[in-house]
């Protein structure tokens, strides 16, 4: 815990001031100048006097292009590792440059206190101008191997469009790039991926990073804004894959405490949502790699995990952090919890490699099965003594459903021995589509053993038997309980027409002997209509449901993160 006076012992300037602004270099600010109660940041003070400040690490910032006449840039971009193209877009040259600019500044603008100081203000730049002003268009493959054996950090502080209902899987070119780099970058030790999860998560119409394919991978590291005192992000965006949070604000010349960083040729205080967390999680990354630059990009998930801090009094949450069976908080919207340099330095510093990762695809996958049996088989997933993992990392899941309303529905998957369920697909308001094939990532069983049953599991009761849906293309095989016509009309018992004698029970729900085309259909008790179709929707089919475990054999040598005090009892989620 620190207050304002530690801060001026960092920096022996006159223009100590701007540094005394960044808040967010703390761990707890008491009485702050923000006249607050508390601010929380993320305790990379304690490292910078320890001289860990990113020195020997380069972290590329994938963006719109810096701005390096900046001074506090100016020797900090490496113009040998960079890739710029300054006529790409016709347009207003500071505008274009302003996003990259200010991402850049947080992560190491240069400790001349003039812009303030960077996280990492040790760490060389890589100027990777791939990012258009038009935020929609996708970032090409060879942004993510570019130069990677000497660029040891991807600060990716983009994300897609948000809308609510579109889809976006990640490219093939881009998957095969970040686990190229991820096997071969930074000298086979692997390249560090950190990403934003977007700003479209808003209470209106709310979008999830489970849906954009680049923020949900195994491959990426994914993050969270915060604000000062905790509070979430109003369109912060929630889903399994959120591994950490970092200090941020909402943007607004009038919102405080600012965020102090470079910009154009000058300074602003007016950066925030998630694109100044991603930025500052990558800076907290390079002070982590100065102090160990052997550690393979599992090994900065593995120390994320461990030391993030999920004990504090966050506000807003819609997503509880909550115990998984390793001992683990995780929360689709903060993930581990808050970044907390400090804890991850000293980890580093001692930290013996997880080695290589094992993999598990539980063969075969599900192939065209109807979606109520999907649903209801309780040994959908049965993991056996043929996978070696002991200790999860990641479980990716893929799945292709075809169904009425998929596109709102929530799926969690359920883990052994407790039933610990993880929100894998939110469903979306706005999502009307009838087809889901996506593939989705969480990290909220980490460190779990995943031996036993798998279940998946779905908000939509449509699609369990015995409830009003057909499990076939024209309805033969319906047995729901529906009794009037698309229009409203009452049924006749079947037994009353002679030629449906074979109904053992006498009832008046649709059903379709004939094989109609119409679907389920029934006698009419109104005169001037003898027999008329029924409105029951189809049940809809999995074309396809596949798992694939990412972990280890045995748990990292330096594993002492338990941060549960409730039961495992409190385990089943949300």
């Amino acid at each position: 815990m620190i207050d304002k006076n530690s801060l001026f012992s960092i920096v022996a300037t006159s223009k100590a001031n701007i540094v005394l602004q960044q808040y967010y270099y703390g761990s707890v600010m008491e009485k702050s100048v923000f006249k607050s109660e508390k601010d929380y940041g993320i305790n990379v003070l304690p490292a910078w006097k320890k001289c860990y400040n990113g020195s020997g690490i380069i972290v590329a910032v994938v963006d719109t292009g810096i701005e390096s006449r900046n001074s506090d840039l100016t020797n900090k971009v490496n113009k040998d590792l960079s890739y710029t193209n300054r006529t790409m877009y016709n347009a207003d040259h500071n505008l274009i440059l302003q996003h990259g600019t200010e991402t850049a500044g947080l992560i190491a603008a240069e400790a001349n206190n003039i812009s303030g100081r960077g996280i990492a203000f040790g760490a060389e730049l890589a100027d990777l101008q791939f990012v258009s002003p038009v935020i929609d268009n996708a970032v090409p493959a060879k942004a993510f191997t570019w130069k990677n054996e000497n660029i040891d950090i991807y600060s990716c502080s983009f994300a897609r469009f948000s809308d609510s209902f579109t889809t976006y899987p990640l490219e093939f070119d881009v998957r095969q790039a970040l686990k190229n780099g991820t096997s071969n970058g930074r000298r086979q030790r692997g390249s560090i991926y950190v990403v934003s999860s977007g700003n479209g998560g808003s209470s209106f119409i709310p979008d999830s990073c489970a849906y954009q394919g680049f923020m949900n991978n195994v491959y990426v590291i994914l993050v969270a804004g915060i604000n000062h005192q905790l509070n979430s992000l109003p369109t912060g965006e929630k889903c399994s894959a959120m591994m950490v949070t970092a200090p941020t604000r909402t943007l607004g010349y009038n919102v405080l405490p600012e965020m102090i960083t470079t910009e154009g040729m000058n300074v602003t205080g007016n950066f925030g949502m998630n694109s100044a967390a991603t930025a500052i999680v990558s800076g907290s990354i390079a002070v982590t790699l100065s102090a160990n630059q052997t550690l393979s990009y599992r090994d900065v998930m593995h120390i994320i995990s461990q030391t993030a801090n999920s004990s504090l009094p966050f506000k807003n949450i819609a997503e509880p952090f909550r115990c998984n069976d390793a001992g683990f908080k995780v929360s689709s919207q903060y993930g581990f919890g808050l970044i907390d340099v400090e804890a991850m330095v000293e980890e580093a510093i001692k930290w013996k490699s997880v080695g290589n990762k094992i993999i598990c695809q539980l063969d075969p996958p599900v192939i065209n099965v109807s979606l109520p049996h999907f649903l209801q088989n309780e040994t959908l997933f049965q993991v056996e003594g043929d996978c070696n993992i002991t200790y999860l990392e990641h479980v990716e899941v893929t799945l292709i459903i075809d169904a009425p309303g998929i596109g709102h529905s929530t799926i969690n998957m359920l883990s052994p021995p407790t039933n610990f369920k993880s929100k894998i697909i939110p469903g979306r308001i706005l999502d009307n589509s009838d087809l889901l094939n996506i593939t989705v990532v969480s990290v909220q069983f980490w460190g779990q053993n995943p031996y036993g049953t798998w279940k998946l599991e779905t908000n939509r009761k449509a699609y369990v038997p015995g409830y009003n849906c057909t499990l076939d293309k024209f309805g033969v095989k319906y047995r729901g309980s529906v009794n009037t016509t698309k229009t409203g009309r009452s049924c006749q018992l079947w037994s009353s027409r002679f030629e449906y004698d074979q109904f053992p029970d006498d009832h008046n729900y649709c059903r379709n002997p004939n094989n109609d085309s119409r679907g389920p259909w029934c006698y009419t008790n109104d005169a001037y209509k003898v027999s008329e179709s029924c409105n029951i929707p189809y049940c809809g089919t999995v074309q396809s449901a596949k798992i694939v475990f990412h972990g280890l054999i045995y748990p990292p040598k330096r594993q002492y993160k338990n941060n549960c005090t409730e039961t495992i009892q409190n385990n089943k989620g949300i």
